[in-house]
């Protein structure tokens, strides 16, 4: 037996403070398998300081947003700092995504289905092939998104990043 000090557990560290965190930032961090409403409100997402942003809730509404042709309500479930980026441009703060997504709506509304998510991340499939990774910041508001087509969604991850830079 060893008799040097104890390594923290995670458990233990999950319940240190943190600093720095944005005031709407959750109490709780929140799984990929936390319950999720079966349809959110993307709306009340975008809006409500006391909104349910668990990265399954917001990738269902980011979802639900574009399905409805919502583009203000898309962009509102940005960061002030959000991004997106296509393989063309990057729209970089709320105001240029929230154009990106005037844009892209303006031709009709987009389906996307809910893929994996992680703890601050999540993928939506598209419609006719392609998919949407989403990053989250701590406040549950998505930082960027990255809309892929079918050819580099199918690029392992690493090459995709490798490229961008």
């Amino acid at each position: 037996m060893s008799s040097g000090p104890r390594e923290p557990g995670t458990e233990e560290l999950a319940d240190l403070p943190v600093d720095g965190l944005p005031p709407d930032a959750p109490e709780r961090a929140m799984a990929a398998v936390d319950s999720t409403p079966a349809e959110p409100d993307p709306d009340a997402t975008a809006h409500d300081p006391d909104a349910d942003r668990s990265p399954k809730v917001v990738a269902t509404a980011y979802a639900n947003a574009l399905a409805d042709g919502e583009a203000a309500t898309a962009a509102g479930l940005f960061a002030e700092s959000g991004a997106v980026y296509t393989a063309t441009a990057q729209h970089i703060g709320r105001a240029a995504v929230a154009s990106f997504h005037d844009d892209l709506l303006a031709g009709g509304a987009v389906t996307a289905t809910p893929g994996g998510q992680g703890n601050d991340t999540a993928r939506l499939e598209l419609a006719g092939g392609g998919v949407v990774e989403l990053a989250f910041d701590a406040s549950g508001r998505i930082g960027s998104a990255r809309w892929l087509d079918q050819a580099s969604a199918a690029l392992p991850h690493e090459e995709r990043v490798r490229r961008a830079l």
